[in-house]
């Protein structure tokens, strides 16, 4: 799909810049990709409507067509695809409450206009889109929207997902992470405790063609999707910035975390993963570099980890893997529960990176 077929859109968007938050722009765009996705397969979803085709809308939005009426559409799309109820109404509610009609229509009708030839490329135009929210200033700042390009891709290779597995990340943020793992064969079991970005991850998720086991709203160490859940493949990509306070980590039920609580957050989702893996499922969790040296409280959960013999690999990314969203140093480490051996693998995987200007990428050969 070649980035001049989005040209007269991002025109468009332009001239109308002013009339939306900008991250709400790019969530209105979102949201007419899947009213897209929904007409092409529209034999196979109970909930589509032709009322809500995006090309009537393109016409009628504002006119014979509410946003009331678009948003009972979307409450029943979210049933349909086993999305929590009210995830994508009010998600859509956000952007389009003090929009103008009229430039919610607009917008509606470049989307509609796209020639677009399969869902594969609905659902890469609108990881473009994503990519523009993210790299916006609004998006940078906010620091929910971060993913590096690489990670999924490496992810996908590491943890290698097999048919009707089910794949989770308890802060999924946008959903390319856990929908690039999941890769098509996987149901994915996604949930943020961000209101504002969980719509974004359900969207993502039934573009990518994923099957979907659940996507939820919620603080995953106090409230996950399923209470005792175990899963096949869990993947990773914690915020880092995020703090917790002492009463807050010692409250969290002890059957969503594995090892006794401390005040150090940096091993909360390290130990969520645990607790939430299956006896014979791999998980992949992205740290930053300096928890893996810290003294204290974090030293004795890496040594249970060891003794444990849970760690299959730490993977050293180079300083700057995350760029342009984030500038911390970080390393994946992957874990196993059934290991036949008791060997740590350690990888400074600097050199299979090429540096593009600000921000690193690895080529499918280097990643395997």
């Amino acid at each position: 799909m070649k980035i001049k077929k989005m040209e007269k859109l991002w025109v468009a968007a332009n001239k109308i810049r002013g009339a939306f938050e900008i991250i709400e722009l790019y969530k209105v765009m979102l949201y007419g990709l899947l009213f897209k996705y929904l007409e092409l397969k529209k034999d196979k979803f109970n909930s589509y409507d032709e009322k809500f085709s995006l090309g009537y809308l393109s016409l009628t939005y504002g006119k014979l067509v509410d946003s009331n009426g678009l948003l009972e559409y979307v409450s029943a799309v979210e049933k349909e695809f086993r999305i929590e109820e009210r995830v994508l109404k009010e998600s859509l509610n956000s952007a389009i409450e003090k929009a103008d009609s009229e430039n919610v229509r607009i917008i509606f009708e470049e989307i509609n206009s796209l020639d677009v030839e399969d869902e594969i490329e609905i659902y890469n135009i609108a990881k473009i889109i994503l990519d523009r929210m993210i790299t916006s200033g609004e998006g940078r700042a906010s620091g929910e929207y971060c993913s590096s390009e690489s990670l999924p891709k490496i992810a996908a290779a590491i943890i290698e997902v097999e048919d009707d597995m089910s794949v989770y990340d308890a802060c999924c943020g946008t959903g390319i992470l856990v929908n690039s793992v999941a890769n098509g064969k996987g149901r994915v079991f996604a949930q943020d405790i961000n209101v504002s970005i969980i719509g974004i991850a359900a969207i993502m998720t039934i573009l990518s063609g994923n099957k979907i086991g659940a996507v939820k709203c919620a603080d995953s160490l106090y409230n996950p999707i399923k209470q005792n859940e175990k899963y096949d493949r869990i993947i990773l990509e914690p915020p880092f910035g995020r703090k917790y306070s002492k009463e807050y980590i010692m409250n969290i039920p002890p059957e969503n975390c594995m090892y006794e609580h401390t005040s150090d957050s940096r091993y909360l989702f390290i130990r969520h993963a645990l607790a939430s893996l299956k006896d014979n499922g791999i998980a992949a969790i992205l740290v930053p570099m300096g928890a893996l040296f810290s003294s204290g409280s974090t030293g004795s959960i890496r040594q249970k980890l060891v003794d444990d013999n849970y760690i299959e690999a730490i993977i050293e990314f180079p300083n700057g893997m995350m760029m342009p969203y984030s500038s911390v140093a970080t390393a994946l480490v992957i874990i196993k529960k059934n290991k036949m051996n008791d060997d740590i693998v350690t990888i400074n995987s600097k050199d299979f990176f090429i540096k593009r200007i600000k921000e690193f990428t690895i080529t499918d050969k280097n990643i395997k």
